[in-house]
């Protein structure tokens, strides 16, 4: 004898699941600060120097966090870690050149580093900054300027 094994249709499918999705999503929808942990934020970087340079976010308490690296007259756009995100908190952004590749004298490498000013996280992705003759600076990004 062969059993028949109910198959829901779907129709029923969409009834029977579409309540619990919605319940799951009820919670992230209107919740000021989902929107803010799931996009990080961006910092746009332009180096105009004739060296690579590597870029750091340096929290409040001294923690740095290389985000990437960016080449000679190139300009990239990197991301925040979310952990800075999240909390909302004033961060650096430090810039440090990588070598030319000449041999050195001494074994320890020359460490150079540019920070800029504090900034509020949430203000990252309005500035551009600018490396250039071994100074970082941070200006206002144009409305509808290419990332």
């Amino acid at each position: 004898m062969l059993r028949r094994f109910w198959m829901p249709t779907p129709r029923q499918l969409i009834l029977s699941l579409g309540p619990a999705v919605a319940a799951g999503c009820a919670g992230r929808i209107g919740t000021p600060g989902y929107a803010m942990r799931e996009q990080p934020a961006s910092v746009l970087v332009s180096n105009e120097s004739d060296s690579p340079v590597n870029v750091f976010v340096v929290g409040p308490m001294g923690d740095r966090w290389r985000v990437g690296n960016v080449d000679a007259s190139r300009t990239a756009t990197l991301t925040v870690p979310r952990m800075y995100v999240s909390s909302g908190q004033t961060v650096t952004i430090e810039v440090r050149p990588l070598g030319t590749g000449r041999p050195r004298i001494t074994a320890e490498p020359e460490r150079r580093a540019y920070p800029s000013t504090e900034e509020l996280v949430t203000d990252l992705p309005r500035l551009r900054w600018v490396f250039a003759g071994n100074r970082l600076v941070a200006l206002l990004r144009v409305p509808g300027e290419v990332r």
